[in-house]
């Protein structure tokens, strides 16, 4: 990589981030009540380590970035797909070298009671620079 290359992947921008139009498809053969939460942005991970008396221990390290849920879709009949009405913008601000070190966590929350205790399902993570 060239000095001006190096200067330009460096340089810090404004990123402008939509996350809209999203859809859900039940492949699950009961009825489905779910939603969504996005993490958009951050370093967030977790590392197992071990300590000084020999323990592994789970390490927590970097932030998340922001992030914000859909409603609840419920009653999701297998196979079928249903729109999500939420909208998330925000605004990212970093060099091209920062922003592959970002991640894009998706997850998915099924609901099993009208209290809405739920059991955390992991839908993906993703490095945004892939």
């Amino acid at each position: 990589m060239t000095e001006q290359e190096r200067r330009e992947y460096e340089l810090l921008r404004r990123w402008q981030v939509k996350i809209m139009n999203i859809k859900v498809q039940n492949t699950q053969n009961e009825p489905l009540n779910c939603f969504l939460h996005f993490i958009v942005g951050g370093d967030f991970r977790e590392e197992q380590v071990k300590s000084t008396t020999g323990k592994t221990e789970m390490k927590v390290l970097g932030e998340h970035g922001p992030n914000f849920k859909t409603e609840c879709l419920k009653n999701i009949e297998k196979d079928e797909w249903r729109s999500v009405t939420a909208k998330f913008e925000s605004e990212y601000r970093g060099s091209y070298l920062m922003l592959e070190d970002e991640n894009l966590t998706i997850e998915v929350f099924s609901v099993f009671r009208c209290n809405f205790s739920t059991n955390r399902l992991r839908f993906g993570k993703t490095k945004t620079g892939q």
